[in-house]
């Protein structure tokens, strides 16, 4: 069940679920729109761990939304530069870019000190979404 309170997760949960926020934010800074990569890949080896799977699907399914979101709205800027209002979307898409970048670091440094994490947007359906 999830929220999974931190304080009480094992060293090495909490371990693997700082890696899952972690790992997104790297993949993010070397291979923008693929940040969840990381996250997935944790999310496939501790799909089965109570502790662990909450945060790697929300890791995972928030890198996924950001990269969809970033290459929705690099689209949407460059089809409409023509008109002068591309550059909005360029703006738009960078700041969901550094949210992938930020948000991440902030959950894993939030788990490894013992407290809960939920990204927006994706934090409460992510149960829904994915089993």
């Amino acid at each position: 069940a999830y929220p999974v309170r931190v304080q009480s997760m094992t060293t090495e949960g909490r371990n693997w679920a700082m890696l899952a926020h972690a790992a997104g934010a790297v993949n993010q800074l070397l291979l923008p729109s693929f940040g969840f990569l990381g996250p997935g890949l944790v999310w496939l080896i501790c799909r089965d761990d109570a502790e662990v799977a909450p945060h790697a699907r929300q890791a995972f399914l928030f890198q996924l939304a950001v990269g969809v979101a970033s290459w929705v709205l690099l689209a949407l800027g460059t089809a409409l530069s023509c008109i002068l209002v591309g550059w909005i979307f360029y703006l738009v898409g960078f700041g969901v870019w550094m949210a992938g970048l930020v948000l991440p670091v902030v959950g894993a440094i939030k788990v490894n000190n013992g407290s809960d994490f939920r990204y927006p947007l994706v934090g409460p359906p992510d149960r829904k979404l994915l089993r």
